[in-house]
């Protein structure tokens, strides 16, 4: 079992149908990896991980160390949609928050 994604998953506030959302994968599979019933694809793991900001490692039990985990949802969500802009938005994003700080 793949226990440690339900605890990502707890930990960030969100139920199995908000990261399907946000992650765009079907919530079926996520329920089937979460309950060790299908195994998931490497591309997946890498998706995860990035998401959750811990190693593959930890998420296959491998490691221990999760570190400081510390997102809400509302800032799980704001993240997930940063990361799925193009350079130049991302770019313009970071200008205007800069602005914001002045």
């Amino acid at each position: 079992k793949m226990i440690r994604l339900k605890e990502l998953r707890n930990k960030s506030n969100l139920s199995q149908t908000a990261l399907s959302n946000i992650l765009g994968i079907p919530k079926g599979s996520i329920s089937q990896w979460e309950n060790g019933v299908r195994e998931m694809s490497y591309d997946t793991l890498v998706k995860f991980a990035d998401f959750y900001g811990c190693s593959i490692d930890y998420i296959l039990g491998r490691d221990t160390s999760l570190g400081e985990m510390s997102l809400k949802r509302d800032e799980v969500v704001i993240l997930s949609k940063y990361r799925m802009l193009s350079t130049g938005a991302k770019l313009k994003l970071q200008g205007y928050l800069d602005g914001l700080g002045e």
